[in-house]
């Protein structure tokens, strides 16, 4: 957490002082207009840069920022739903496109990134790996959410039964996701649920051909993985 506030204090510096360059390297203008869900900035915002900073610091998640030059005007979009702000003056800016390897899928009020792991390993390598490539093991905590790792999964398995591991670690009697929470009261409709009264099974991988219900397993064995990343602007990871 520590190395990733001292990187974003980095990207901010960046930002402020030449944010042409952060727009190729980190970002992506878009012709999509700032929404009335898209929250303002209530004082004068100088650049684009700055814009994306007070962004920063006012919401956890955000998924767009828009910055009118003329009006000094900064809205930071943690909400895509509304109505367009139309106005010719607005520059708009998304998080980059998903790296080499991944492939996109709509998700809400964003996109998510998704790359298969094919070299079997336990699952704190896995874990490890997806986490220093930006992101994680996947998330399954929603129906839509296991339904796109399904639409994923389909023509890799190709028939053959594979074991993936997943976000999911066993404490005490509950299960928890990487960053503490613990998973919804309805995950066994979300990932049907096949567990053993094996203690030592405390983690979580998908198991079939076709259709991919939640299995436990002991986190030493070696299985392919699932990474995702978001496409978001966050100082949290």
């Amino acid at each position: 957490m520590l190395h990733n506030f001292f990187r974003t204090c980095f990207l901010i510096n960046l930002l402020i002082s030449d944010s042409t360059q952060w727009v190729n390297l980190y970002g992506e203008k878009t012709a999509t207009y700032p929404k009335s869900t898209c929250s303002e900035i209530p004082y004068d915002v100088l650049s684009a840069a700055s814009c994306f900073q007070r962004c920063l610091g006012t919401l956890r998640i955000h998924y767009m920022f828009s910055y009118s030059k003329d009006q000094h005007t900064c809205m930071c979009c943690a909400d895509l739903s509304g109505d367009d702000l139309v106005s010719p003056q607005w520059i708009s800016f998304v998080p980059v496109s998903c790296k080499d390897g991944y492939l996109t899928y709509n998700y809400t009020n964003t996109q998510i990134c998704l790359k298969y792991v094919s070299t079997p390993c336990t699952y704190p390598e896995a874990t490890g790996y997806c986490q220093a490539d930006g992101g994680d093991l996947i998330r399954l905590d929603s129906q839509l959410k296991h339904e796109i790792a399904t639409d994923y999964l389909l023509p890799i398995a190709n028939g053959s039964t594979i074991d993936v591991w997943i976000q999911g670690t066993k404490v005490g009697n509950d299960w928890f996701f990487h960053d503490g929470s613990k998973m919804p009261e309805d995950f066994d409709a979300i990932c049907p649920l096949a567990l053993d009264n094996n203690v030592n099974e405390t983690h979580l991988r998908v198991h079939g051909s076709s259709t991919f219900p939640c299995w436990d397993m002991v986190p030493t064995r070696r299985y392919s993985f699932l990474c995702e990343q978001y496409r978001q602007f966050t100082i949290y990871e």
